[in-house]
């Protein structure tokens, strides 16, 4: 290699390496540790000038205090939040790009471990479980001859009175931000022609199940829901919104929102569980809300989509009392006949062409299909935990067919149901 050419590669080898930490598992054996110790100094030092990186993350809690350490390539401004139900404390910065995306156990102590990445485009978010009441004491940002960023974030305990307080006064705080610009564009108040709002689910810091290969939940079903958009709008005779249509997290309650606040005529929200218990069991199944499950599976699995506020750092909303009302009476009641004939119509058209689950229709207690005058559906595509399922979610040629399948299942939907209304009928799905 002629001399002074290995600057140029070597720069380039640093920035290739960050990013495969970045979207590596988490990893800290004593060997690794001390093997790519100097790698990622010397990766931060290439990245000071472009994106935030951040490497070596470290969270050492005992009873009463807790220190979380991580080194970035540039100082950071950030904003602390306390929530309750489970009690969590969460941390935003700027867009950081992570090494580690959790810690890589449960520790006992005040803070019992972490997660990081991203909640909306240029902002990310550190969020830390508690296992007793506690406060930030302080942030520490110290810079290094070499210019890398030492961020330090100590935990001290607090008494549950002084933490109830501060639950509360950041529920206040983000009251008024639930008026936020839908992520969306519904078209204008003159278009009458039906509005669907698909559901991309989880995202951002909130990556949903994650296949043995690493790939994640919150990707193929953001790469199978634009292929549905795409389906229904080229027809001409529906509206289509997306909740998210990039890498961010929302709240359970924000994807109900955006549909309530749309007057969206149909919601389907897309997911693809995992089963580290069963991985024989695959196929798509289809889901409509309910107090009660239909069976035990879908109350897990209602459970374990439920717990995505937590996992991205939200707030538990609790429904409010005009809600209650309106699930009390009729709009209710007809808000969820639609959707158990929608969902029988895409149960039909998509087996067809998709492998169905041996029970493809079912209910249970989705916090994301509360709307109580939308229609709304959750789809299960299929499951990460399947090698079978695994290869048809992944590939191209699957994921159209079955962006195709429910887009026919949607397109029929509104067609008897405009067929209906103009027979006479006051409701026809």
């Amino acid at each position: 290699m002629a001399p002074g050419s290995w600057a140029p590669l070597r720069r380039v080898l640093l920035l290739l390496a960050l990013a495969v930490a970045a979207i590596s598992p988490y990893r800290s054996g004593p060997a690794q540790a001390q093997a790519g110790a100097q790698l990622d100094q010397q990766a931060l030092a290439a990245q000071a000038a472009g994106p935030v990186a951040g490497v070596d993350l470290r969270l050492d809690s005992t009873e009463r205090t807790a220190r979380f350490q991580i080194a970035l390539s540039q100082e950071v401004a950030t904003s602390v939040s306390v929530l309750g139900r489970p009690m969590r404390i969460t941390v935003d910065l700027p867009e950081v790009t992570f090494q580690a995306a959790q810690s890589k156990a449960r520790q006992r102590g005040l803070v019992t471990g972490f997660r990081a990445g991203l909640v909306a485009p240029g902002r990310s978010r550190l969020v830390f479980d508690l296992g007793a009441a506690a406060q930030v004491g302080a942030i520490r940002q110290t810079k290094r001859a070499d210019g890398i960023v030492d961020m330090v974030i100590e935990f001290a305990a607090t008494g549950a009175e002084d933490f109830e307080r501060r639950v509360l006064q950041g529920v206040e705080q983000r009251a008024a931000a639930a008026l936020a610009p839908l992520h969306g564009e519904p078209g204008s108040p003159n278009d009458t022609r039906p509005l669907v709002v698909i559901d991309p689910g989880h995202g951002g810091i909130d990556s949903g199940a994650v296949a043995s290969s690493g790939i994640a939940e919150k990707t193929l079903v953001l790469a199978i829901a634009s292929q549905l958009r795409a389906h229904l709008e080229s027809s001409g005779s529906l509206r289509v919104i997306m909740t998210r249509s990039d890498d961010r997290f929302l709240s359970l309650s924000e994807r109900v929102r955006i549909a309530r606040e749309a007057r969206a005529d149909l919601f389907i929200s897309l997911h693809a569980d995992s089963l580290s218990a069963a991985q024989e069991v695959r196929g798509a199944t289809v889901y409509t809300g309910s107090e009660r499950a239909t069976d035990a599976e879908s109350a897990r699995l209602a459970q374990k989509e439920n717990a995505a506020d937590a996992a991205g750092g939200a707030e538990t909303a609790q429904p409010s009392e005009e809600v209650m009302d309106i699930l009390m009476d009729l709009t209710r009641r007809e808000t969820r006949a639609m959707s158990s004939a929608v969902a029988a119509r895409l149960v039909t058209e998509m087996g067809g062409s998709i492998r169905m689950h041996r029970i493809p229709q079912r209910s249970a207690g989705f916090k994301v299909l509360t709307a109580p005058d939308v229609p709304s559906l959750l789809i299960e595509l299929g499951y990460l935990s399947s090698k079978g399922d695994m290869a048809l979610l992944t590939s191209p040629g699957w994921q159209q067919g079955a962006a195709t399948a429910i887009g026919r299942a949607v397109h029929g939907h509104f067609r008897s149901r405009l067929q209906g209304r103009r027979n006479g009928a006051s409701f026809s799905p």
